[in-house]
């Protein structure tokens, strides 16, 4: 499911689920879903017009001016919730933010060889968050969790259960 087609779904009573690279922005579904590893989501919520979003962001940069809208990046996402913003006229400021994800998957004792691209994406999507004039109120990021987060639609409500890594590793 691409950004598009969620925001123009016109079910008031369907979950959105988003898988890595998804987007999500709008008010017509009841919530919206996702579960994290090393990928971090942002959430926003906007009280007054009762309009939100979410991201699955998976990498850090796209370094790729043709993928300047790429959803599974952390700048062409943040680009592309601020594009749909503007289309209603809104601004970062408006929303209530989240981030969470950025886990810790695997077990890092070569240090030397260990690429932790959740880290990464957290650091990024901050930095461009920051840039852009958005202002965190809550995180829950990095250590090593898988997370399910969810905002509904109606409320602005956020849910968010972690589950340790360890527990799905037999």
């Amino acid at each position: 499911m691409n950004a598009t087609t969620a925001a123009n779904e016109k079910d008031p009573q369907q979950s959105i689920y988003l898988m890595v690279g998804d987007l999500y922005f709008g008010n017509q579904a009841k919530e919206v879903k996702t579960l994290l590893g090393s990928c971090v989501s942002v959430i926003l919520w906007h009280s007054k017009f009762k309009v939100g979003g979410m991201c699955h962001i998976a990498l850090p940069e796209t370094n790729s001016a043709k993928n300047a809208l790429n959803t599974r990046y952390a700048d062409g996402a943040i680009n592309s919730l601020i594009t749909y913003m503007t289309d209603i006229d809104t601004q970062p400021r408006d929303y209530t933010v989240h981030l969470y994800g950025g886990g810790q998957m695997f077990n890092n004792d070569d240090r030397e060889n260990y690429n932790d691209v959740g880290a990464r994406n957290i650091e990024i999507t901050r930095r461009l968050l920051t840039l852009y004039k958005f202002k965190i109120e809550k995180e829950d990021v990095s250590g090593p969790y898988y997370r399910h987060v969810g905002l509904n639609l109606h409320t602005g409500q956020i849910e968010l259960r972690k589950m340790p890594v360890s527990e799905t590793m037999g």
